[in-house]
């Protein structure tokens, strides 16, 4: 089955660092390019939980005490969806005999639960800027998990092969659409059989991207769920009633109630 422009996601993960407590060692280190510093700790590095008398989280790296080369220190941090949300200059406590770099940056309970990464970086006395350390944190941000839900589908009745055709559904979460993980249809021939690509997926994603050109989304972001398709004229594609099944799923893994539909292929 050779469908033209049915994509697949792919999902990136980010390694989840770990710090070693014994002998002071920090294994997320990431190139201390000969300078006289060491890092000894960062922090978050663990879970943060959302509470509403406390909405800061406190980021810090800690080199030892004896470091002379450290120009600035900064940090850069990502959502769980990999997104860069924040740059941050961490500031000096004070406290030479730590010598410890700290700044807060604000988290809200509209954040999406999951891994967050921060990338720490120093500039030395020779203006070399380089990444030192990176580590992860789990966010809680204290909402009960509800299943996102489907709706409004515009799906054409009836198509002619080689011809493209555009579809779109309607997701709601009312954790926040940034809960939403992916959208997909899963597409059934007359014959009842499951349609897989070459690399053996069945769940082909809509999306919300505002990119008109190839997905056929009018605006990023706000919910509705496009994409485009054709189906090619070639023996392989047999005339008839094909079912598309939507859903949707959350980060925490929940599912959405499904739309089914059937187009008839002429």
């Amino acid at each position: 089955m050779n469908l033209s422009y049915i994509r697949s996601l792919l999902l990136l993960p980010i390694p989840f660092l770990i710090l070693t407590g014994c002998e002071q060692k920090f294994d997320s280190v990431i190139d201390s390019f000969q300078s006289d510093f060491q890092v000894l700790a960062v922090s978050p590095s663990t879970e943060v939980f959302y509470s509403p008398n406390d909405s800061l989280v406190t980021i810090s790296i800690q080199f030892n005490s004896t470091s002379t080369t450290i120009q600035n220190v900064f940090c850069d941090v990502y959502s769980s969806e990999n997104l860069k949300l924040a740059s941050l200059i961490l500031y000096n406590d004070g406290r030479q005999s730590i010598k410890r770099f700290v700044n807060e940056f604000p988290i809200s309970r509209s954040d999406p639960n999951g891994i967050y990464n921060i990338k720490y970086f120093v500039t030395d006395i020779f203006n070399d800027t380089k990444e030192v350390a990176m580590t992860s944190f789990i966010y809680h941000n204290g909402q009960n998990n509800v299943a996102p839900v489907i709706s409004n589908l515009i799906l054409v009745d009836s198509t002619a092969k080689d011809v493209p055709f555009t579809f779109s559904i309607d997701v709601t979460d009312s954790n926040g659409l940034s809960d939403i993980k992916k959208v997909f249809y899963e597409l059934y021939r007359p014959n009842g059989t499951k349609v897989f690509n070459s690399q053996g997926i069945s769940e082909f994603p809509l999306f919300d991207d505002g990119n008109t050109t190839s997905d056929g989304d009018l605006t990023a972001n706000d919910g509705r769920y496009t994409v485009r398709l054709t189906f090619p004229n070639s023996p392989s594609v047999p005339s008839g009633d094909w079912r598309f099944e939507f859903t949707a799923e959350d980060r925490a893994g929940a599912t959405s109630n499904k739309i089914v539909k059937t187009v008839k292929v002429l």
